[in-house]
């Protein structure tokens, strides 16, 4: 049986920050925030190499895998920040009274969810661990058990819709406390 305990109560701090956090950035920030990473680190890979080779041309003494590394990290944040100034110009655009609002809410109800997804998968990965005391603290503390119970069933639900992640991570696989 489950309960509010220490773990709970932490786990419930961090959930409230991520709420307050996504309330203040509002909805079109927080959604700039997710499609900067998924957008950036797929434009960036795949042109990193392009971007490592222009680059080779300023820095003739760097090793090809360093130049890539640093195409990456360009390419990865130009496609971020260009997303991101995206994000303000909605967030500035939606700041009349009453749309104001509406945005931080929904940036609100995008942060918790954030915020449970990371702690989840963050608690998923604990338990793979297949550590006693942290998976007695986890399977009696109610918070982190439906975290952990939520993630699982997004993993399951994200396998059968993306047959790649069918086998990707074992550990969510039908995963029950």
């Amino acid at each position: 049986m489950q309960s509010f305990d220490w773990l709970s109560i932490v786990l419930t701090a961090l959930l409230v920050i991520s709420l307050l956090s996504g309330l203040r950035r509002g909805f079109f920030r927080q959604i700039a925030d997710i499609a900067g990473l998924v957008v950036g680190f797929i434009v960036a890979s795949k042109l990193y190499a392009q971007a490592g080779q222009w680059i080779a041309g300023y820095l003739t003494n760097l090793s090809e895998q360093v130049l890539c590394v640093i195409g990456f990290v360009i390419v990865f944040m130009a496609v971020f920040l260009a997303i991101e100034i995206i994000g303000l110009i909605l967030t500035k655009a939606f700041s009349l009274p009453g749309l104001n609002v509406i945005n931080g809410l929904a940036g609100a109800v995008i942060g918790l969810a954030l915020g449970s997804f990371f702690y989840g998968i963050v608690l998923s990965l604990l338990l793979a661990l297949n550590i006693q005391v942290v998976s007695s603290a986890i399977e009696g503390s109610i918070v982190p058990y439906y975290l952990v119970v939520g993630i699982t069933w997004v993993y399951d639900k994200l396998g059968f819709a993306i047959p790649q992640l069918e086998n990707a991570i074992p550990i969510f696989k039908g995963f029950q406390i």
